[in-house]
């Protein structure tokens, strides 16, 4: 079956349906910062919601 797809349309959707958000730092322990061979990391999560 062939469904017509339009980026520019799925896009505008996401942007007026989607939120982002942030989850428990101390849940899901991020926000933190990691030393791997004299360079440092940050940890990050970022979850993407759908509004009701």
């Amino acid at each position: 079956m062939y469904s017509p797809y339009s980026p520019n349309l799925f896009e505008e959707y996401l942007l007026q349906t989607a939120k982002i958000v942030t989850p428990n730092s101390g849940r899901y322990s991020f926000g933190t910062v990691i030393t791997k061979n004299d360079e440092q990391f940050m940890t990050l999560k970022v979850e993407i919601g759908f509004m009701e």
